[in-house]
Parts: C-alpha cells; structure tokens; sequence
C-alpha cells in the first residue's frame, strides 16, 4: 500500500517524495523496473482521529484492501482487472493551457483541491529540501474528453513558454474529504489517478 495520509496542512515533502519514490520514480506500478509489484493508492483515507487507530495509520483499511486486491488479481493471477488509475502519457503545452492526456477513461471531479501543482524548475529540483513550497497549486483543470484535460497555467506566465514541471497530488494529505481526490477511473472499480511529477 503506497504511504498514505497524516498532516493536512503540513508543507513537509517527505511523504509525496517517498509515494514516488515507492514506484521507483515512475508513477505506478507495475512497470519495467517493479514488474511483479502491485500497490493501493489511499490517498483519499484522511483520518482526523487522533491516536490509534486513525491519524497516520487511517481506519479505513477496506478501501486501500479493495483497491490491492483489484490490482492483484491482474498480476498476481493474470485477470482482466484494472492495476491502477487513471495516468497521464502525454502533456502538451498550447495557447490554451497543458493539455494532458491520460491512458483510461477519467472522472474529474469538483473537491476541495485542483490537485494540480506548478514549479519553474525541473520535478527533482522542485524536491529539493524538505518542503514542497516550490510546488504552487493552480487553478482547477477542465475535462474536455473522457481521455484528456486542460490545464491552466496562465497564472504562471504565458503557457506556451513554460518550461516547468506539473504534479498532482503532490502534499502529504492532499484532501480531507473521504474518497475526494480530483480523477478517478470512469469505470466500476473507480480507482484513484496515483501521484505523479513530470516536466512540461
């Protein structure tokens, strides 16, 4: 299960760097380097409860269980189940914003968060130190089809010119609300997009 929620309003960028990093700095798993890996997104888990359990180890273990057995009975036993959510394999700058397209049909939802950050610099030196403030969040992002979104960048000068990089879920707790993450797979499993860092 990848790390999931603790501090809701901490700027620490410990826990997306290890998310991150628990995919070998992919995404998602499986992949070329974790082949035989699968792995539970819980992002959307937030407990405010304090002690145990609750806090940094959530009570609700039926969600990120369902979500590992989904994406196991696809490695594990060769099962047309999904591994994973929705995950970007284009992004293209325009006059009109980024555009990003994704490998599975989407859900984009109106929560609390855009879930979408910009930093100048390239993913790795956005990392850099132990805070995520080089990470600014932007406006929320439009669906245009079921495959693809836009993204508005203009806050950060003109979008064609931009040469940073773009996260999602990129904060220790990125939401509060129980399963209320921006994107989610337009299909019966729901699974949730995973955390990811690129460069435009």
């Amino acid at each position: 299960v990848q790390l999931s929620t603790w501090r809701p309003r901490t700027q620490d960028n410990g826990f997306p760097v290890i998310r991150w990093h628990q995919t070998f700095d992919v995404g998602f798993v499986p992949n070329d380097r974790m082949v035989n890996v699968f792995m539970s997104s819980p992002l959307d888990t937030f407990d405010s409860a304090s002690g145990y359990p609750g806090n940094i180890h959530p009570r609700y273990k039926q969600i990120a269980a369902e979500r590992l057995a989904i994406a196991g009975l696809n490695v594990t036993y060769g099962l047309g189940y999904p591994t994973r959510g929705p995950f970007p394999v284009l992004m293209e700058n325009t006059p009109e914003g980024v555009m990003i397209h994704y490998d599975q049909d989407f859900e984009l939802r109106e929560v609390e968060i855009s879930g979408f950050y910009y930093c100048s610099e390239d993913p790795d030196k956005c990392d850099e130190g132990s805070t995520v403030k080089m990470w600014v969040e932007t406006k929320p992002a439009v669906q245009i089809n079921p495959r693809l979104l836009q993204l508005d960048l203009s806050d950060f000068g003109a979008v064609e010119n931009l040469q940073g990089s773009v996260a999602y879920l990129w904060r220790e707790t990125p939401v509060k609300e129980l399963l209320g993450l921006p994107i989610y797979a337009a299909d019966e499993f729901q699974l949730p997009s995973p955390p990811w860092k690129f460069k435009l």
